[in-house]
């Protein structure tokens, strides 16, 4: 008998491929501090909606991390790797749970990984910058947030989760 991890190889790879285009190839550099605005969180929360949270903070780690390498903002990438796997991993499991509604699933998987980002700028940074930085994530939160939950309302609707 198959894993569920091998059962969903091309599911994974997709999903990796997918966090990694959407962060860097839709990223918008953030003028009032450091660091950039990306996409890549909606693919995240769409396949964290699909996977296990193991797997989903593994993709959600893995595509990011990559996304931060290739940008050449290789200093973030363990801050990176933590925030958006932790994001999926929760997601995931607030997702599979149904105990909150879709909004407050956003809210606290976001705000996690808000705050991971939060304090390692403070360390690398200074706390005023840190500060105008969590201007740029909220922002990325809220966008990302509205096109995930119109992607997996889609998605429930086609039934498509019944396949994976």
């Amino acid at each position: 008998m198959k894993s569920k991890v091998s059962n969903n190889i091309p599911l994974i790879s997709l999903a990796i491929a997918l966090t990694l285009i959407f962060t860097s190839v839709f990223s918008f550099p953030f003028l009032l501090a450091t660091g950039y605005i990306n996409l890549g969180d909606s693919i995240i929360f769409i396949f964290s909606s699909l996977l296990p949270p193991f797997l989903s903070a593994f993709v959600a780690a893995t595509g990011s991390g990559l996304a931060d390498l290739f940008l050449g903002y290789s200093f973030y990438i363990p801050a990176t790797i933590l925030a958006k796997g932790l994001m999926g991993f929760v997601f995931s499991i607030l997702f599979r749970k149904r105990k909150f509604n879709n909004w407050i699933n956003f809210i606290i998987a976001g705000a996690l990984m808000i705050l991971i980002y939060f304090v390692f700028e403070t360390i690398i940074y200074e706390i005023k910058l840190a500060a105008l930085n969590l201007v740029g994530n909220f922002v990325q939160l809220a966008v990302n947030s509205v096109l995930a939950k119109i992607s997996i309302q889609k998605i429930s609707k086609a039934h498509i989760d019944k396949y994976i």
